[in-house]
């Protein structure tokens, strides 16, 4: 009687171990099942988070040549309007024409092209392709 006892005893034993290693099993698929989803969606997000500080910086360099061009029109119309140099008018039409696309815009505008253009009588570095600011 003892010994059909432990027979008994050993396979219950052995299924409850059975059935512990089969939820093991499908909590570790859950956990990498987990993992993955978790990996898949960082990356979507760092992709996205790159793609957002690439619209910054494009954004703010956007803004700079904006108002670099800004202040350029007021500084050439007014010194035009108190002078009555032609040239002022022209370099203010030129500004104009860049703004539009129509004019190639100078590479790095934002360091003094027309400062160095009016002294120089030249443009002080290359042009870049046209493309409108608006």
């Amino acid at each position: 009687l003892q010994f059909l006892y432990l027979i008994g005893v050993t396979s219950i034993h052995s299924t409850m171990a059975q059935k512990a290693t089969a939820v093991h099993a499908g909590m570790n698929a859950l956990v990498i099942t987990g993992l993955i989803i978790c990996t898949v969606i960082g990356g979507v997000l760092v992709e996205e988070g790159r793609d957002a500080a690439l619209l910054v910086a494009s954004t703010k360099e956007l803004a700079q040549e904006l108002r670099q061009s800004s202040d350029d029109l007021t500084r050439f119309i007014r010194t035009y309007a108190v002078t009555g140099n032609e040239s002022y008018w022209e370099y203010y039409q030129e500004v104009i024409k860049i703004r539009n696309g129509e004019a190639p815009l100078p590479k790095e505008p934002w360091r003094n092209h027309w400062d160095l253009y009016i002294s120089g009588g030249h443009a002080p570095r290359e042009y870049g392709p046209p493309a409108s600011l608006a």
